[in-house]
């Protein structure tokens, strides 16, 4: 991330925990960010595949 040239930075948060470290450092160094919160259990991430996959689509990535 550091070392990318012009990446789109795209962080799947925990509901039960939204902390802005990678969000902070995305506007710090000028890159586009988008995070995108699930459902977890414990430390576990539940993702709706087809809704993540709509999203990707949505911010034109394959």
């Amino acid at each position: 991330m550091l070392f990318a040239k012009d990446p789109l930075i795209i962080e799947l948060l925990p509901e039960t925990m939204l902390e802005p470290y990678f969000y902070n450092l995305s506007q710090m160094m000028e890159y586009e960010y988008e995070g995108i919160v699930t459902a977890a259990v414990n430390d576990d991430l539940i993702v709706d595949v087809d809704s993540l996959s709509d999203r990707l689509d949505a911010l034109g990535i394959d």
